[in-house]
Parts: C-alpha cells; sequence; structure tokens
C-alpha cells in the first residue's frame, strides 16, 4: 500500500483531514498534494503503475499524520502529476481545501474517500522509491520484518513509502 506522510503546518492541528474530508462530503471527491522534498527523487515508474492501476480499479492509500501518529486509509481513483515530477499547481481548486490553492505540489492524488483513523497491530516497509540513498536509519526500517510504531517514520528521509499490512 502506498503511504503518504502529512503533517498541519500551516494549518490547526487535526484540520488536514477535517478540511479534506469536508470536500469529499459537498463534492464527492479531493485533492490530496504530495509535497516531495528537495531531498527526494520523483519515484516517475512508480507512479506511471500506480496512476495505470487508479484508473483499472480505485487503490486504498494510507495517509500518515507525522506529529500525531495518526494513519487514514483513503481511497485513490487517480492522480494529476507531470512526466518529470515538476510541482504543479491543483488542477481544481473547488476540490482542494484553500489552505493549498497557492501550494505546488508533485503529485495530486485524487480522493473518493478518506476513513476515520486507522490501527494496525504491524507493518512493513518494502520501498522507499523517493529516497535515491538511504540513510542508516532508513536501511534499518526496510530491514524489519515487522514494524509496530509509526513513529520510527519520524526519522525516515522519505515522505512516500510502500507497505505492507
Amino acid at each position: 500500500m502506498l503511504m503518504l506522510r502529512f503533517r498541519d503546518l500551516m494549518i490547526p492541528d487535526g484540520q488536514t483531514i477535517e478540511r479534506h474530508r469536508k470536500i469529499v462530503e459537498t463534492s464527492g471527491c479531493v485533492y490530496w498534494g504530495w509535497i516531495m522534498r528537495d531531498s527526494e527523487v520523483f519515484p516517475k515508474e512508480f507512479l506511471r503503475k500506480f496512476s495505470a492501476a487508479c484508473e483499472a480499479v480505485p487503490q486504498s492509500i494510507a495517509l500518515l499524520h507525522s506529529g500525531s501518529f495518526s494513519r487514514y486509509i483513503a481511497c485513490c481513483s487517480g492522480l494529476v502529476t507531470t512526466t518529470v515530477g515538476r510541482k504543479i499547481e491543483t488542477p481544481d481548486l473547488a476540490r482542494t481545501p484553500s489552505y493549498m490553492h497557492e501550494s505546488e505540489c508533485a503529485v495530486w492524488f485524487f480522493l473518493k474517500t478518506i476513513d476515520d483513523e486507522h490501527r494496525s497491530d504491524s507493518f512493513s516497509i518494502e520501498e522507499m522509491p523517493t529516497l535515491s540513498v538511504c540513510s542508516q536509519h532508513d536501511q534499518e526500517l526496510l530491514a524489519q520484518q515487522e514494524l509496530r510504531d509509526f513513529r520510527a517514520l519520524r526519522e525516515s528521509g522519505g515522505t512516500l513509502w510502500i507497505t505492507s499490512e
């Protein structure tokens, strides 16, 4: 499962999920921007495959709040990006929370739902496709067969991971 890291940096705590959900309630869908770090590489091939999978069947993705360590499962039915990962503005202002209207993101995920906080006993990191070089910490995360605590991801250099549950 694709997992994206986020944090309530420009708005009060807890509002990222709530503001996205409000748009889903009124419009039936919302755009979620992935703010790729400057140190990350654009995972072109992975996103090409993920986009094709979403077009065939909507995909579940996880949204990890790296401040509260809350995780939410969302239903993604597509994405908008450039082939080279150049950051772009939202494709639809009406379907994007206002605090993100001027943000440029490498990918805009088209979400149909965002569920309540999700808990799982364990998971593992299978890939970190945005890291060209993994730190010692990231190598240790990849080597672990089972992670039981999202806090371990706070020190990761990545903001997009492929996980198994």
